[in-house]
């Protein structure tokens, strides 16, 4: 999901929330961008990290 932040001091900026469900654990990211294919990557980037972290986790 991305909508307007809204919020005064970045009027025009994007924020991106990203939900991902790994074997019944949920996984959130969010992340605010000037423009919506940057507010997405940084949060994907995120949620790659907290999936990795997940995968390592989960190995141990």
């Amino acid at each position: 999901m991305a909508r307007k932040t809204g919020h005064p001091a970045m009027p025009d900026a994007v924020l991106a929330d990203v939900h991902a469900s790994v074997r019944g654990r949920h996984v959130d990211t969010r992340a605010v961008a000037l423009t919506f294919d940057a507010a997405l990557d940084q949060a994907l980037a995120r949620l790659g990290g907290q999936l990795d972290r997940h995968a390592a986790l989960t190995t141990v």
